[in-house]
C-alpha cells in the first residue's frame, strides 16, 4: 500500500459491511495502543496508521482522505472510512460502521481520548 495519502476511493462501488472479525480486531489494536495513555496532542496520524496496516483509510464523505483538524479541550467525532477490495484493488466505503474518536484535555495540558470502530 501506498505510504502518502494517494488513494482512490471508487465511489461507484456499492459499500461493503465491516467484517465483524477485522473490526473486532483493530478495536483491540486501537485499545493496545491508545487507551491506558495520555497525550500531548491528539495523535491522529498514529491511529490513523493502525488502521492503514489493515487496509483501512479514513475518509471524507466524497471519498478524498481525510483532512482536517479538530478543535476544543473536548469533544467527539465520527470519521468514515473506506477498505482496500482484494478483487478490484479500489478501496471501497464502508457502510455499517464509523471510527469515533472522543478527546478531553485534561488540567495537566494532556488529552485523554477513547477511540473504537463502531
Amino acid at each position: 500500500m501506498n505510504e502518502s495519502n494517494e488513494f482512490q476511493v471508487n465511489m461507484e462501488a456499492k459499500p461493503v459491511k465491516f467484517p465483524t472479525k477485522l473490526r473486532g480486531y483493530l478495536n483491540k489494536q486501537l485499545q493496545k495502543e491508545f487507551g491506558t495513555t495520555y497525550f500531548p496532542s491528539i495523535p491522529l496520524k498514529e491511529i490513523f496508521d493502525v488502521l492503514k496496516k489493515s487496509y483501512v483509510v479514513v475518509v471524507q464523505e466524497d471519498g478524498t482522505p481525510w483532512s482536517g483538524f479538530l478543535m476544543g479541550d473536548k469533544g467527539r467525532d465520527n470519521f468514515e472510512m473506506a477498505t482496500l477490495d482484494n478483487v478490484s484493488g479500489d478501496y471501497i466505503m464502508i457502510k455499517d460502521s464509523v471510527l469515533v474518536l472522543t478527546w478531553y484535555k485534561m488540567t495537566s495540558g494532556k488529552y485523554e481520548i477513547v477511540i473504537y470502530i463502531s
